[in-house]
């Protein structure tokens, strides 16, 4: 029987999961489920986001940051132990079938040397009981596990989807939660891809919630957290003491796409300029590819789950 491959492309904010035409994301962030049974009187809490996995309940996503979860994760020992519990509850999310899988991951450009051999290892024969909100009980087992740096995923997509960039030299800017990645793609005389200046650079969609907090905090003098500006970026709205507080974003994203010029073009230098194009990709890459100041700058297809589609291309 063949082995489902899966890929799951753990983000310092998201997580991204593509099975054949199924796709999901949610936050980066897990915590052991506390005492449900008041949630449960208001109409429940957690619902699609309780999992009981190998014998312990978990709430993940967007209900572990509302339990108190910080969003994101490490490649120390307390990321290892979250990342695979962040990919279970990804394939209880696809609905992958049970059994043995082949699993595609992948980490940071900056952290792909120093930790891809460890979480290789905490992913390779994991095996994971799952039981979900509807009390469906499911079991895989990693027969088989690839990690991948990020950014090169992206690639892969972005020249399946565009095959005329193929064999062209190409830059990839994968403009993501808390960190970007960039490398540049040339190919030798026999047609093999060869990546080059490729780095990652701490600044990502996190800035803007930072910039939107601090230039609201300092002209209200409001004690505000970066998690509550992040919830209101995501509604689309934010209110504080009764008041709705309109937040500076289009000044944030200049700013960031700024941010993120400026780090590319001190790796890339004059490189950038003898490129066929600079793929953009990543969560926040469709929105901020406008605010860029190169004029060959290309969109990734659905840049949001470009990692993970690349990863099954690979």
């Amino acid at each position: 029987m063949a082995k489902a491959e899966v890929a799951i492309d753990v983000g310092y904010g998201f997580v991204k999961g593509v099975f054949e035409s199924s796709r999901v994301h949610f936050a980066s962030a897990v915590i052991r489920a506390p005492d449900l049974s008041v949630g449960a009187a208001l109409g429940g809490m957690g619902g699609e986001n309780v999992y009981e996995i190998n014998g312990e309940s978990y709430l993940v996503g967007e209900a572990a940051l509302e339990a108190g979860a910080q969003r994101s994760w490490a490649t120390d020992a307390a990321g290892r132990r979250d990342y695979p519990l962040l990919v279970a509850a990804a394939l209880a999310k696809l609905r992958v079938p049970a059994g043995d899988i082949q699993l595609r991951v992948g980490v940071p450009l900056g952290h792909y040397s120093s930790g891809r051999a460890a979480l290789r290892d905490a992913l390779d024969g994991a095996v994971f009981r799952i039981t979900d909100h509807t009390a469906k009980n499911t079991y895989f087992r990693v027969a088989e596990v690839r990690v991948y740096p990020q950014g090169v995923g992206a690639y892969a997509a972005a020249v399946a989807d565009q095959p005329d960039l193929r064999r062209k030299p190409v830059g990839v800017v994968d403009i993501g939660y808390r960190t970007t990645d960039y490398l540049i793609v040339r190919h030798t005389a026999d047609g093999r891809a060869r990546p080059l200046r490729w780095g990652s650079a701490d600044v990502g969609w996190q800035s803007v919630a930072a910039f939107c907090r601090d230039a609201v905090a300092s002209d209200k003098a409001l004690p505000i957290n970066l998690e509550q500006i992040e919830r209101a970026l995501e509604s689309g709205e934010f209110w504080w003491r009764g008041r709705r507080v309109e937040l500076p974003l289009s000044q944030a994203e200049q700013e960031l796409a700024q941010r993120v010029a400026d780090a590319v073009q001190h790796a890339w230098r004059d490189e950038i300029d003898a490129l066929a194009a600079v793929i953009v990709a990543g969560g926040a890459g469709a929105r901020l590819a406008g605010l860029l100041p190169w004029p060959h700058v290309v969109v990734a297809p659905d840049p949001f789950y470009a990692n993970a589609r690349g990863y099954l291309l690979l």
